[in-house]
């Protein structure tokens, strides 16, 4: 038997989230922000605000070295996950309930992050210019702004147009995906069965949707929030994107 809810995201998918994310390499990404962050001086002790950071893995993570965290998320549910994790591995962190776009910290921090591709889902331009605000807002002088994103390659190419069938343990899940190249949107419908605890499964239902921005497009809006030093790299490397870069990370200084 299968009962069915359609739910926003990042809600009742929480406690299935880290397993449809198993693949992901979170060890090499909290390797790869950390010297980043050192190339710009930022070292452990130094205080990191983690936005959209999720059920807080790479958070959790980063905090282990020695860095000092805040996460904030949108989420309760997937903030619950994250507090449960750090909780079990007697981690301290400072998570927040809160909104990317609209935002403020009590005290500044060294460094603010956001990771997997969480800026895409902000789709209008005066979001992201509400996010980038919010985020020089919270940095000290000098502090590092550093966020990857899905490039418009990836969206078109990478989401495209297409359904993928999975099966994570006892969890199954099912992806739909489009992309719009009008509007530079990719939406990607997701359908997760996960077991009820009774013998049966509840139907879960998202939907997803990200845009793709030029980087030129994305480093005016930075100036605009008064960053400089604006960077761009091809995810996992200190190389210049290419035309075939599905992700990037750009680092802004405040």
């Amino acid at each position: 038997m299968t009962s069915s809810d359609e739910v926003r995201p990042y809600s009742n998918i929480a406690p299935v989230y880290d397993i449809l994310m198993e693949e992901v390499d979170y060890g090499a990404w909290a390797d790869y922000v950390a010297e980043i962050l050192s190339k710009h001086g930022i070292v452990p002790r130094a205080r990191l605000l983690d936005l959209a950071c999720g059920t807080g893995t790479a958070t959790t993570l980063l905090a282990e070295t020695g860095f000092s965290l805040v996460g904030l998320d949108l989420s309760d549910e997937m903030l619950a996950v994250a507090r449960a994790k750090a909780g079990s591995r007697k981690i301290a962190i400072d998570w927040r309930q809160g909104d990317m776009r609209r935002f403020e910290l009590d005290e500044p921090v060294d460094a603010a992050i956001c990771l997997f591709d969480s800026v895409n889902y902000l789709t209008e331009e005066p979001e992201l210019m509400d996010c980038f605000n919010s985020v020089r807002k919270s940095l000290r002088p000098g502090g590092l702004f550093l966020f990857d994103m899905n490039t418009i390659h990836a969206l078109s190419q990478n989401w495209g147009n297409g359904t993928k069938v999975r099966q994570d343990g006892e969890v199954h899940s099912i992806w739909r995906s489009c992309y719009q190249p009008c509007d530079r949107t990719a939406r990607m419908d997701l359908t997760v069965f996960r077991p009820d605890g009774n013998g049966g499964y509840r139907k879960l239902r998202e939907v997803h949707v990200e845009r793709g921005y030029e980087s030129g497009e994305v480093e005016d809006l930075l100036r605009q929030a008064d960053f400089g030093e604006i960077e761009t790299y091809k995810h996992g490397t200190f190389s210049r994107p290419e035309a075939d870069t599905a992700r990037i990370m750009i680092t802004a200084k405040a």
